[in-house]
């Protein structure tokens, strides 16, 4: 008799599970929902299609403002120091360095034994 009551409990709760709920009033209604800022191409509502192109015109008068703004505004920048002559000779220095290790990289890897024109005792 207990295991027939706790059968009809169970099979009441599952047929319970299956019914579905009303689902709560608001936009957010159904499978896709929208996207963060309402974009009415999932919802097709036309208050928030409305909503989102009186946005899109306030966004715009706003750019136009500080563009304008932007415009109205001189920058005078001082102008750079001239370099000095340690600085081109080491800009040189390093631009010749940069051009012979690249040089060096391009070359095959020494041969071990091989003849390599230094063969006097001085280079041993």
């Amino acid at each position: 008799m207990r295991r027939l009551a706790i059968a009809a409990i169970l099979l009441s709760q599952a047929a319970l599970a299956q019914v579905p709920g009303t689902p709560a009033p608001g936009p957010d209604n159904g499978f896709f929902r929208p996207t963060p800022f309402n974009d009415p191409s999932l919802t097709r509502d036309p208050v928030l299609a409305a909503q989102l192109e009186a946005a899109r015109q306030q966004a715009a008068i706003a750019a136009q403002q500080y563009a304008a703004q932007a415009a109205a505004q001189t920058y005078l920048l001082p102008e750079p120091p001239a370099p000095s002559n340690a600085e081109v000779t080491t800009a040189l220095a390093a631009s010749e360095a940069e051009a012979e290790r690249q040089r060096a990289l391009m070359q095959p890897a020494p041969i071990a034994g091989a003849f390599t024109g230094l063969t006097g005792s001085e280079n041993r």
